[in-house]
């Protein structure tokens, strides 16, 4: 944490474009405090990207890209994926692709819950975790999707540190189209799972 702020009061064009210094002294003033005692690695990773978030600079977050292979290993490869590609539509969590083996999420449901947290509270969650230049929050949202090929999804990464994932089922509750809400529960995907997709 002395290094990153070293480095960024030093180097980072941006870093009072959306904050006065005495108001980025304190996030770092506040990290640094989180650090005086023990943290795991996926609380560290978290730690930094809220800090890096906080910015406003869309090139400034711990990319999923540069980590070590160990990192990578731990934080972003298990089995808690939402098996679905989805899009968020005015808060709601809509269902673009089902890759459950299940297939019981049609193109179009709406993910109500999972795991009995409402939709719009995880996106509230995930939000301020986004990296996107100033108050574009729209860009924030839709960097938060899951949606094609890409090699790392930032939900996929973000959520299950967020929202520890129990096992390797999801609980949802989802409104298919034209229906009422309903209970269904899916089986996690892993990293290589959903690459394969």
């Amino acid at each position: 944490i002395s290094l990153l702020r070293e480095a960024y009061t030093a180097m980072h064009p941006g870093l009072h474009r959306y904050a006065t210094p005495a108001e980025v002294e304190s996030r770092f003033d506040a990290v640094d405090v989180y650090f005086s005692s023990p943290r795991t690695m996926g609380q560290a990773f978290l730690a930094f990207t809220r800090l890096t978030a906080s910015i406003k600079c869309g090139h400034s977050y711990p990319n999923f890209w540069n980590q070590s292979r160990a990192v990578q290993q731990a934080l972003f490869e298990g089995q808690d994926k939402l098996p679905f590609e989805f899009r968020w539509l005015d808060g709601r969590m809509i269902v673009t692709a089902d890759h459950s083996r299940e297939r019981q999420l049609p193109r179009g449901t709406e993910i109500v819950a999972v795991d009995g947290t409402p939709a719009r509270t995880i996106l509230d969650s995930l939000v301020p975790l986004a990296r996107a230049d100033g108050s574009n929050d729209a860009k924030r949202v839709a960097y938060l999707e899951v949606q094609g090929r890409d090699e790392w999804f930032p939900f996929d990464a973000l959520y299950p540190l967020v929202f520890p994932v129990r096992d390797t089922l999801f609980a949802l509750a989802v409104r298919a189209p034209g229906a009422a809400v309903r209970s269904v529960t899916v089986r996690a995907l892993t990293l290589a799972e959903r690459r394969t997709q």
